[in-house]
């Protein structure tokens, strides 16, 4: 069976997604604020890295 784009019916609407108290959902989006600054920093690390070896191979450049 292919998905539909047409409007869901008003009584599935309303149980389509379960409610969560803020409690039982604040570990999971603490570790993932946690992980998503991992990440961040991992990137950054990464684009001085890649600015770094662009500088080097700039200068290499000109230098030859």
């Amino acid at each position: 069976m292919m998905a539909s784009f047409d409007a869901l019916p008003q009584e599935r609407v309303k149980t389509a997604s379960k409610r969560y108290p803020y409690k039982r959902l604040e570990p999971s989006v603490h570790k993932f604020i946690k992980v998503l600054q991992v990440d961040l920093d991992r990137l950054d690390k990464h684009r001085r890295n890649i600015e770094k070896v662009s500088l080097i191979n700039l200068h290499f450049l000109l230098l030859c």
